[in-house]
């Protein structure tokens, strides 16, 4: 999804939209940071830094599909 999309995604009404941009968001950001983390010349310190953030993008992403599924289900 381009920015753009995610822009007008984020401002539309509509919360499946809204969610949408919000997940292509984490993943674009999870995906920046595993380019990061196998890129070459890190020290050791700068690679698990961003492994760090790479485990808390995608946590946070579980965590909020998690909270949707359980939303869902108490419809």
């Amino acid at each position: 999804m381009t920015s753009e999309q995610i822009r007008q995604y984020l401002l539309s009404q509509n919360a499946d939209d809204q969610w949408k941009a919000i997940m292509s968001i984490l993943d674009q950001a999870a995906e920046a940071e595993i380019g990061y983390v196998c890129g070459a010349g890190l020290t050791p310190d700068e690679r698990s830094h961003s492994a760090g953030r790479l485990d808390a993008v995608l946590s946070t992403k579980k965590l909020l599909e998690d909270a949707k599924e359980d939303a869902i289900k108490t419809l």
